[in-house]
C-alpha cells in the first residue's frame, strides 16, 4: 500500500516551508537579531533591576525568549518531523477518522492565522511603545542616528518571531496526531479479532499482526516523545510566563486602548497553541486507554491455548501505561494545563500586591 501522509498540510506549514533558502535567510536574520536584543535586555534586567521597568517590559522580553529558542532549533535541528511519514503505518481511513483529521487541520490553520495576526499587531505603532519595548528605548538612547532603520528591522523580526513561536507546538501536534491515528487504526484491527473468532476463523495471524503493530507504535511514540518532550516543556513554561507578563502589564496602570489588538492577538495565539497541544496529548491518552478497554472485552476464552498465550502477551504490553511526558515528570494533558493556569493566577496576584504596595 502506498504511504500517504494524511496530515501533509500541517507538515508543509510547519516544516517543509522552512527548508527553502529564502526562509532560512529570514530565519537566521531574525534569530540573530532577537538573540542580540534578548542578551542586551537580560544584562539590563540583571544589573539594573527595576520593578516598574520589569512590569512594563517583561511581556516583550519573555515573548522573545521562546521564539529565539524555536528559531535556533529550526536552524540546527530542522528534521524533528521530517521522517514521520516514512515511520507510520498506513491503513484504511473511515469517515469518522477523516472528520477528526479535517478538524485538526482546520485548528492548525486557525492557530497559524492567529500567529500572523499577532505578528501584525507588533508591526503596528502604539502609544509610548518605547516604554514597553526595550529594543526601541535602547535604540533611542544609544544609536539615535540609526533608530528608523533598526526599528524597522525590529518590527520585521517581531512579526517573524510571532509566527516562529507556534512552529514547534504545531509540529508537536502533527506528531501526536500521527500517534493517535496509529492507535485508532490498531483499535480496528483488535476489533477484527473478535469478529474472526465468532466466525470460526483462526485469529493467530491477526493477533501476531496486532502485537507487532503495537510494538512498532510504542517504539515510534517513545522516539518522538524523547525528541519533542523538552520543546513541549519549554512551550508550556514560556506560555505561562508570557500570560503572567501580560497580566502584570495590564495591572501596572500603563495599559491603553492602543494595546488592545496586540494583547488580544498575543493572548489568542498563546492560548490556542497551549490548548491545542494539551488537547492532543489528552486525546492520545484517551485513545490508548480505549485500546486497552477494547482488548479486555475480547472473548479470549474461545481462543485455543496458543492464541490465549498470544492474547496474554498483547494484553500485558497494552496494559503498560504510556503517557507523552515533558522532562520525564509531567504528562502532556489537561492536568498540566490546570496546574499552569493556577500558577499564572497565583503569580499575577502576588505581582499585583507588590505593585499596589509600591503605589502603582
Amino acid at each position: 500500500m502506498t504511504q500517504t501522509d494524511v496530515l501533509h498540510l500541517i507538515k508543509f506549514l510547519t516544516n517543509d516551508i522552512f527548508r527553502s533558502k529564502i526562509a532560512k535567510i529570514f530565519l537566521l536574520s531574525s534569530t540573530i537579531f532577537s538573540a542580540s536584543v534578548t542578551l542586551i535586555h537580560s544584562y539590563f534586567m540583571l544589573f539594573r533591576p527595576n520593578l516598574r521597568e520589569f512590569s512594563l517590559k517583561a511581556p516583550m522580553f519573555f515573548g522573545f525568549c521562546y521564539p529565539f529558542l524555536a528559531g535556533v532549533v529550526l536552524l540546527f535541528e530542522n528534521k524533528l518531523i521530517e521522517n514521520i511519514p516514512k515511520q507510520v503505518k498506513s491503513g484504511p481511513i473511515d469517515q469518522k477518522l477523516r472528520k477528526k483529521i479535517k478538524t485538526i487541520k482546520l485548528y492548525v490553520i486557525f492557530v497559524m492565522i492567529s500567529a500572523v495576526l499577532a505578528g501584525l499587531s507588533y508591526v503596528q505603532n502604539v502609544t509610548n511603545e518605547a516604554e514597553i519595548a526595550f529594543a526601541l528605548q535602547f535604540f533611542l538612547d544609544f544609536v539615535p542616528n540609526y533608530y528608523t532603520f533598526l526599528a524597522v528591522c525590529y518590527k520585521v523580526s517581531l512579526f517573524l518571531m510571532a509566527v516562529i513561536a507556534i512552529i514547534h507546538p504545531m509540529q508537536g501536534i502533527y506528531a501526536i496526531e500521527h500517534m493517535k491515528i496509529q492507535v485508532i487504526l490498531l483499535q480496528k484491527h483488535v476489533k477484527m479479532i473478535e469478529k474472526k473468532a465468532k466466525s470460526g476463523k483462526d485469529v493467530e495471524t491477526t493477533l501476531k499482526f496486532c502485537i507487532k503493530r503495537h510494538i512498532n507504535f510504542l517504539n515510534f511514540a517513545k522516539k518522538l516523545s524523547a525528541r519533542l518532550s523538552f520543546l513541549i516543556a519549554i512551550l508550556v513554561a514560556c506560555g505561562c510566563v508570557i500570560l503572567m507578563a501580560i497580566s502584570v502589564f495590564m495591572l501596572s496602570g500603563s495599559f491603553s486602548p492602543d494595546y488592545t489588538f496586540r494583547i488580544t492577538a498575543t493572548s489568542l495565539e498563546t492560548l490556542a497553541t497551549f490548548v491545542g497541544v494539551l488537547k492532543s496529548g489528552q486525546e492520545l491518552e484517551d485513545e490508548i486507554d480505549k485500546l486497552g478497554q477494547i482488548l479486555c472485552t475480547l472473548d479470549w476464552y474461545s481462543f485455543n491455548c496458543k492464541n490465549r498465550k498470544l492474547y496474554l502477551i498483547f494484553l500485558m504490553n497494552a496494559m503498560k501505561p504510556f503517557k507523552l511526558k515533558s522532562l520525564e515528570s509531567y504528562a502532556i494533558n489537561y492536568q498540566i494545563g490546570l496546574s499552569a493556569v493556577f500558577t499564572v493566577i497565583s503569580f499575577t496576584s502576588q505581582m499585583h500586591s507588590k505593585l499596589y504596595k509600591n503605589g502603582h
